[in-house]
């Protein structure tokens, strides 16, 4: 009997443990601020591979490159 008590209080606290983890994980993230995003057009290009991107949109408060092959790429 205190077998079944005690499998069923864990069975609980992993339920209610793993149920608050999958609500954090749910919520949205907050959307950014329109005054802190700017156009822009800039492009970059990977050292490693090559590879190019063109941003048009980046924030006023950081520019920072973007990475590819897990280097930042350099502006082309």
């Amino acid at each position: 009997m205190l077998r079944v008590l005690l499998g069923i209080a864990f069975g609980w606290v992993i339920w209610k443990v793993l149920s608050g983890i999958i609500r954090m994980l749910a919520v949205e993230p907050e959307a950014p601020d329109p005054d802190d995003v700017v156009p822009t057009e800039e492009h970059f290009r990977c050292i490693v591979c090559g590879s190019e991107a063109t941003v048009t949109l980046r924030s006023a408060t950081e520019a920072v490159a973007p990475r590819h092959c897990r280097e930042e790429m350099q502006q082309a």
